[in-house]
């Protein structure tokens, strides 16, 4: 047989997969897209082990691996025995699983065949990383004084400004967040996006460690709030002998915005006729269109300087006089 033949490649590979399993040497391909799956389920505050778990579970080694460090010494002291990846990422919890994809990742990169020809850096920068991570988790375990605190940074930028600015840090946690930016312009263009962030302090020395960024969202801060609507209408007739009048009056509005009041009057059984030809720009509005014995009702509306008119006030009434 030769190396071209079927029969010879399948008894080669059978040879290579029997050593290597009798050598415990055997190591299945692990993708890097299963990683980032993984991590962007831990990133995700609301999911639980059931869903964690769905989503280790489409590739074989992670969980495998998981539910071994669950049933290790470690792990499990009381000796009772784990067999499903759910009760696994329960017991050993997020940062375990999360480490352990990332290493599995690493390991699977390590040996393939395409970066052999950089197999002594990257041995390296594997050892060195482990160094590094285990130094450090050490110190962070002997020093009680230091201190983390994880923290939401809520960032804006106009459009056409060269730097962004902080408009809120909130404190990282698992319920949803409402935050309303007050401090806006209207009409103009603003990027929005969230920066975690953690905050170390340890005695005098203190930092801070920025993780990656939310996705931007890109906003237009357009005005389509109206004024509240205007309360506390009065109507009174004034018998002025040149040319009588019924008198309005109201509570002014106090939004800054404010560009001035629509004034509507109609009739018993007519709709609603607005009766002033420019915005009036005080509480009061005098009515000289009158006749006697007529009942008039009146309300009013608010408008702000972008044209948002508020809903009418509750109407008032008065009557003229027939004599």
């Amino acid at each position: 047989m030769t190396d071209s033949d079927p029969a010879q490649r399948a008894y080669r590979f059978l040879q290579a997969l029997a050593s290597d399993l009798s050598n415990k040497q055997i190591s299945f391909p692990t993708f890097t897209g299963a990683t980032i799956r993984v991590r962007s389920a831990l990133a995700d505050p609301a999911i639980d082990a059931e869903r964690l778990a769905h989503v280790i579970s489409a590739e074989p080694l992670l969980p495998a691996r998981l539910i071994q460090i669950a049933n290790s010494v470690a792990m499990n002291p009381g000796g009772k025995p784990i067999s499903d990846v759910r009760n696994a990422v329960m017991r050993v919890g997020h940062d375990v699983v999360r480490s352990t994809a990332v290493a599995l990742a690493m390991e699977q990169l390590r040996a393939a065949k395409d970066v052999q020809v950089f197999h002594e850096q990257a041995e390296w920068v594997w050892r060195h990383s482990l160094e590094v991570a285990a130094i450090s988790y050490v110190m962070a375990k002997k020093e009680s004084r230091l201190s983390v605190q994880y923290v939401w940074r809520i960032m804006r930028k106009l459009e056409g400004a060269n730097d962004p600015v902080m408009v809120k840090q909130i404190n990282a946690g698992n319920e949803a967040i409402v935050f309303v930016d007050t401090t806006i312009e209207w009409e103009k263009n603003y990027q929005y996006w969230i920066t975690p962030v953690t905050l170390w302090q340890n005695g005098s020395r203190k930092g801070e460690v920025e993780g990656d960024d939310s996705p931007i969202v890109t906003l237009l801060a357009h005005d389509s709030f109206p004024p509240a609507a205007p309360s506390g209408v009065q109507a009174v007739y004034s018998a002025v002998p040149e040319r009588p009048f019924i008198d309005l009056t109201w509570t002014p509005n106090m939004e800054p915005d404010l560009a001035g009041y629509n004034v509507y009057r109609h009739v018993a059984n007519q709709p609603p006729v607005k009766i002033n030809s420019e915005l009036v720009k005080t509480p009061r509005f005098a009515d000289p269109e009158i006749q006697k014995g007529m009942k008039y009702f009146y309300s009013v509306s608010a408008v702000d300087l972008r044209g948002n008119e508020s809903g009418q006030a509750e109407e008032t009434s008065e009557t003229v006089p027939k004599e």
